[in-house]
C-alpha cells in the first residue's frame, strides 16, 4: 500500500482530511472526508482493521507497515479509543486474513511498541466536561475554529496548504489535544511567516 495513494482508501480512510480527493480525483463529487473530518471531536474505535493478507506469508512485512501505519496515526490523532483486526482465526470463509496461520505476522505484531491514545472514553449520561481553550497573547499567530472544523481544517489554513498527519498532531499537541469547539482559538506552533 502507498500510503499517499492508497492509505486514505484503505486503513487510514478514517483519518481523510475533507477535500482529500477533490486534488487527487478532480471532477468527482466533493470529498467529505473521513469519519473523524465527518464527526470531529468524537471518539472513534476502529474494529475489524486488516489488509485482506494476513495469512499471506509473502506479505508479511507490508502488512505490519500498514498495521503499524494504522496505530501510529490513531494515536497521533487523539481521538481514537483503539484499534482491533481482522480476524485472528476462523473457518475457511476469512482464508486470506487468518492472523493466526502467519506465525511471522503473530511475531511481528507482538514485536510492535505500544501506542498510547489519549482519547477520552466517553460516559453514558453524563454532560461533556469542557476542556479549557489556551489563552491566546498578544503576537501569536491563532486561528478561529469554525463549525466542524478538525485540526486538520485549522492545520490547512494556517500553513495555506494541505497538512501532514505529523503537522495536525503538531498542533493539536501545541494546543492541549483540547477538544474544537466553534468560535474557541487554536493557537499556531508555527511562525507567522509560514502562514500564507
Amino acid at each position: 500500500m502507498d500510503p499517499a495513494r492508497d492509505g486514505y482508501w484503505h486503513l487510514l480512510r478514517d483519518f481523510r482530511p475533507e477535500g482529500w480527493r477533490d486534488k487527487v480525483q478532480p471532477g468527482r463529487p466533493h470529498d467529505i472526508g473521513g469519519l473523524l473530518a465527518q464527526v470531529p471531536g468524537k471518539p472513534l474505535l476502529i474494529s475489524e482493521a486488516g489488509t485482506f493478507s494476513h495469512s499471506d506469508r509473502s506479505l508479511t512485512q507490508e502488512t505490519l507497515w500498514a498495521m503499524r501505519t494504522l496505530l501510529e496515526t490513531a494515536a497521533e490523532s487523539g481521538c481514537v479509543l483503539g484499534v482491533t483486526w481482522f480476524i485472528w482465526n476462523s473457518g475457511p470463509e476469512h482464508a486470506g486474513n487468518l492472523i493466526w496461520e502467519n506465525p511471522d505476522l503473530r511475531a511481528g505484531m507482538e514485536a510492535l511498541p505500544d501506542f498510547t491514545t489519549t482519547c477520552r472514553l466517553p460516559v453514558r449520561g453524563a454532560a461533556p466536561t469542557p476542556i479549557p481553550q489556551p489563552a491566546v497573547t498578544g503576537g501569536e499567530v491563532h486561528e478561529r475554529v469554525v463549525k466542524r472544523d478538525g485540526y486538520t481544517a485549522v492545520a490547512r489554513r494556517l500553513l495555506g496548504r494541505e497538512p501532514t498527519m505529523a503537522e495536525v498532531a503538531e498542533l493539536s499537541a501545541y494546543n492541549g489535544n483540547a477538544k474544537l469547539v466553534p468560535g474557541a482559538c487554536v493557537r499556531s506552533p508555527w511562525p507567522k511567516a509560514v502562514r500564507k
